[in-house]
């Protein structure tokens, strides 16, 4: 999809501004937390600035509106209770601190069979596995974004046994941090 380009007097992407400002005001809707929103929106609009051919403005335009459906598709809470929606936005502001049911359960005053009910049949996964799989997504990021060694990133994600840390990451990507990474650089190097 090509979107026309209008430019500010200044030469930059006047479509792009556009463009963000609406695709970030449709994810609000979606009751994504608005620390996700300002962190991909904050991005692009640096993104914008550096615009300097039709050719990136197309190519950015496309980025754009894939990286705020994947938002989206990753954070929507849309759909869930509000004490739902209270604990899933908890566990992804602390990702990097040990969270467990009982903690979750004592913070917002709930019996913790309850919670762990509750959170299964919204989300159709128990509480811990929920809480593993974001820890992983937020590796998978690290991984792709950082050379930093696996131990570390294992700590970043509130994992602190590394071996443990790969049992989960192996359990849900099929493969260990490692491979994972290998496998990243094999298709930059293509």
């Amino acid at each position: 999809m090509f979107l026309p380009e209008v430019h500010l007097p200044d030469g930059k992407d006047s479509l792009g501004i556009v463009l963000n400002t609406l695709c970030r005001k449709a994810v609000e809707s979606s009751k994504v937390h608005p620390i996700h929103i300002d962190e991909t929106s904050r991005e692009f609009a640096i993104r914008i600035e550096s615009i300097s051919s039709l050719k990136d403005a197309d190519k950015l335009q496309k980025t754009m509106i894939r990286k705020y459906c994947m938002l989206v598709t990753n954070y929507s809470l849309s759909g869930y209770s509000p004490l739902i929606q209270r604990i899933i936005n908890y566990i992804d502001m602390n990702i990097s601190e040990q969270i467990s049911l009982r903690q979750l359960a004592d913070m917002f005053s709930i019996n913790s069979s309850y919670l762990s009910s509750l959170f299964k049949k919204e989300m159709g996964v128990t509480l811990t596995n929920f809480i593993n799989q974001r820890k992983i997504r937020f590796a998978i990021t690290l991984l792709n974004k950082t050379d930093t060694q696996v131990q570390n990133i294992a700590s970043q994600v509130g994992i602190h046994d590394v071996n443990y840390f790969i049992k989960v990451f192996k359990k849900i990507i099929g493969m260990t941090p490692k491979e994972y990474r290998d496998s990243i650089k094999g298709r930059k190097e293509l």
